[in-house]
């Protein structure tokens, strides 16, 4: 008995659910009928409610475009600094590799007068000449060609460590200068004759004549 009355309940419950329900549907049908011939425009509401979940996962996009415009002025300006180290670098470099004129010749100077004040090299020099010159005053007593061969050998090497030491030799020059040349004893000679064979080497050390080259000169 008291199930009936459950039951007799939860019949009535839903009909007047059903009830309702059929009237809402009823209600919107009619209102939509009533707007398409009246054409009123029918608006249809969305909830763009961002659910709880999400708030705190969504990105703020204007802060995104703001840091991405932030870093490449960044970029951008340290692009434009390095450009200008650069530059400064080669301006620096070309006037260190390329000096001016006056500056090539205040150079080679320098080294000329390095050279000529350099004491130890000098005496270096004046040693070997005076060796080579000692050589050639004690040539004629010496009659055998060992002997001579040996002494032409130690006058090569005087002259060749001359040379490595920063000498120039005075060779294969077409006229006679007495400042840098001498003849076979007995030949005498005037500046501006043609020389024909150079028969010992002279040497020099920049504009300064150690060892005079022996030459043969025309008839």
């Amino acid at each position: 008995m008291r199930d009936s009355y459950f039951i007799k309940f939860f019949k009535y419950v839903i009909s007047i659910r059903l009830t309702r329900s059929d009237d809402r549907e009823k209600e919107e049908n009619d209102n939509l009928r009533f707007r398409e011939q009246t054409g009123e425009n029918i608006k249809i509401q969305v909830d763009d409610e961002t659910p709880d979940f999400l708030k705190n996962s969504v990105q703020d996009v204007s802060s995104l475009k703001v840091e991405s415009k932030t870093e490449n002025q960044r970029q951008t300006s340290e692009e434009n600094t390095s450009v200008k180290l650069t530059q400064g670098v080669t301006e620096l470099i070309d006037n260190e590799v390329s000096p001016s004129e006056e500056e090539k010749g205040n150079q080679v100077k320098r080294i000329r007068e390095s050279l000529l004040d350099n004491k130890p090299l000098v005496k270096m020099f004046e040693e070997c000449a005076g060796m080579i010159k000692n050589l050639e005053r004690i040539s004629p007593a010496f009659e055998s060609e060992d002997s001579k061969d040996l002494i032409n050998t130690i006058r090569e090497q005087l002259v060749q460590a001359m040379i490595l030491s920063g000498g120039k030799t005075i060779d294969n020059e077409k006229e006679f200068n007495t400042l840098c040349h001498k003849c076979l004893r007995g030949i005498s000679a005037n500046d501006g004759d043609k020389i024909i064979n150079t028969l010992e080497p002279g040497v020099t050390l920049e504009e300064r004549v150690f060892v005079k080259a022996l030459v043969e000169i025309a008839n």
